[in-house]
């Protein structure tokens, strides 16, 4: 009794000891925490002097960061967000944008938790007796479930969307043209020696090449007005005489020309029987070049819509027109998959 009752005064005393501690207010909070921050700031051994303690973090890569653009401007931070986020795919899948996403019932929901909800609500009854040992015990079995298995399907699609794109293509026509020389010739034939064409070769020599189409005659000449070239001067009694003369073109030189009786025949120009000989085109062929639409023409996703042409503008040469092929490229590459899941009630 004694004791009991030294151990009580020995209380008192320390409680009238001891002032009663008094409630801290908020700013009384914030001031001990901005006086013991200041003090640990001064403290030179809780800052670095390097990058060893920065470096030593994961995934630390500097104090150059991209987001360090929003310290300044942190508003452009929700309109950046809101520029990505229908392409962003953490947040369609957050957002359920898609609208994939499986949705149950309440009626669903509370049959699938019912067995949890039961023990929840009277967890003495599965766990009345047991304690935590090394001991082996009994456990009341959980709630039956509240009916057999079910199950619920959905269907989604995947894969490529359905697009239509137009595409156009240029088909050049390619134009090669082949040239032949053009050897041009004055023939004549007196009316007094048919063999002989008198200042000029003899028309008869060119019997054979016109026979197998290397020559021909293009225009008739006044046999006496064209004596210049083989340096000779008509007679004034040239035209009575009745002898003609005609001009001749060959692709190539008429062979078997020889001298007349009174003259040679020989163009003093050339030093050949021939007056000129140019080149000009002859067979024009003109060919479709599809290079450059091979890929698409051979892609079965695309079909040959229409087809335009077009041409340049009037010009002194050869220039074929172009082209323009429109194909309507339509990808159909759907896919559809069915997700079948189990649910367990």
């Amino acid at each position: 009794m004694k004791l009991s009752a030294a151990l009580a005064a020995l209380v008192a005393m320390l409680a009238l000891a001891a002032p009663a501690a008094a409630q801290m207010t908020v700013e009384e909070a914030r001031e001990e925490g901005r006086t013991l921050g200041n003090e640990k700031r001064q403290d030179s051994t809780l800052v670095p002097t390097d990058n060893a303690r920065a470096e030593a973090v994961p995934g630390y890569s500097g104090t150059s960061l991209p987001e360090g653009a929003y310290f300044d401007n942190p508003g452009r931070m929700e309109s950046d967000a809101a520029s990505v986020k229908s392409t962003n795919e953490q947040y369609r899948i957050t957002t359920d944008a898609d609208g994939s996403r499986p949705t149950f019932s309440n009626a669903e929901i509370l049959a699938a938790t019912s067995r949890a909800t039961s023990v929840e609500n009277d967890p003495s009854t599965f766990l009345a007796g047991e304690e935590f040992s090394g001991t082996s015990g009994s456990c009341t079995p959980l709630p039956p479930p509240a009916g057999s298995d079910g199950y619920y399907e959905t269907s989604c699609n995947t894969g490529s969307k359905v697009t239509t794109e137009a595409r156009t293509c240029t088909v050049n026509l390619d134009v090669r043209t082949e040239t032949r020389s053009i050897y041009t010739y004055y023939a004549g034939r007196m009316s007094t020696m048919p063999n002989d064409g008198g200042v000029y070769p003899a028309r008869t020599a060119f019997d054979d090449e016109i026979a197998s189409g290397v020559c021909w005659e293009s225009r008739a000449i006044e046999y006496c007005d064209n004596f210049d070239p083989f340096g000779y001067t008509p007679a004034s009694s040239c035209r009575s005489l009745g002898h003609s003369a005609v001009e001749v073109k060959c692709t190539a030189e008429a062979q078997g020309i020889s001298p007349g009786y009174y003259h040679s025949g020989i163009v003093l120009a050339t030093g050949q029987y021939w007056l000129s000989q140019v080149d000009e085109p002859t067979v024009t062929t003109i060919s479709r070049n599809e290079g450059l639409c091979a890929p698409l023409a051979g892609d079965s996703m695309c079909s040959l819509q229409t087809e335009v042409c077009t041409s340049s503008d009037p010009v002194t040469r050869i220039e074929a027109p172009r082209v323009s092929r429109r194909l309507q490229l339509v990808r159909r590459s759907i896919r559809y998959e069915q997700d079948n899941q189990q649910i367990f009630t």
